[in-house]
């Protein structure tokens, strides 16, 4: 009887209080800036969501931290060695806490205007490719710190809630044009024409990469083939064959 009540419980009882959104993801992200695209400046806004209080060390403490080096009597002097300690920690700490959130900003700022069109029409076709060094040589930061700071990390914008990295990606040459295209174009584009396909016969890799040749991107079938499996995740043309009867 105790096992049969038992197995009627929800373990995760919270759930029934989620939001669709929530519901569908095991993460909650929280973003760390609001970016949106103004059309009658033309330029982009930011705006931070994780503003820092003005944190500053106990007023007493720092008192006692500067008498430390006038105190006379030698066993105080070494009970404030540990406050002196104690100050300069949090000073520190302090101090790192305003560089990552102005680097952070640094970063938000030089994708933003890298990405502009994208905050723009909200299409990811119109991502720009952009590497992690290209926004680390914007701001003069290694490339390290700008990994660092963009993992696992989240910017909300019209769209939705993205991460950092989502702005990141490859280039590829597009026939005709000096500038390159997206990786992310050329995923958005494959999976469009694997949703119109006729599901009774479903294009082969082959047949997409002439498509997308046609189209002007520069691809080989092998690296349709790796999209397909590694962004799209799905089978070959003979695994998504349906028969309609």
């Amino acid at each position: 009887d105790v096992m049969r009540i038992i197995k009627r419980l929800d373990p995760m009882p919270g759930r029934q209080f989620a939001t669709s959104y929530i519901s569908r993801h095991d993460n909650h992200a929280t973003p760390e800036f609001f970016v949106r695209y103004d059309d009658v400046t033309d330029s982009v806004e930011i705006e931070s969501l994780n503003r820092l209080p003005a944190l500053q060390v106990s007023e007493s403490y720092q008192a006692q931290s500067l008498s430390a080096k006038v105190e006379k009597d030698r066993r105080r002097r070494e009970q404030l060695k540990f406050v002196v300690s104690s100050v300069k920690r949090a000073s520190e700490f302090i101090e790192l806490l305003k560089y990552r959130q102005e680097a952070l900003l640094a970063i938000i700022r030089a994708i933003a205007a890298e990405q502009i069109t994208y905050f723009k029409t909200l299409d990811e076709s119109d991502l720009r490719p952009l590497t992690l060094k290209v926004i680390a040589d914007k701001v003069g930061m290694d490339v390290s710190v700008v990994s660092r700071a963009t993992n696992s990390r989240y910017i909300d914008t019209e769209d939705g809630v993205k991460p950092f990295r989502f702005f990141f990606s490859e280039g590829m040459s597009m026939e005709g044009s000096d500038e390159d295209v997206s990786t992310r174009a050329i995923v958005k584009a494959m999976k469009e024409m694997i949703d119109a396909e006729d599901k009774q016969h479903p294009l082969t890799d082959q047949r997409i990469t002439d498509e997308l040749n046609a189209r002007g991107y520069n691809i080989a079938r092998r690296t349709v083939a790796k999209y397909r499996e590694e962004r799209l995740h799905l089978p070959v043309a003979g695994k998504r064959k349906q028969l309609i009867v």
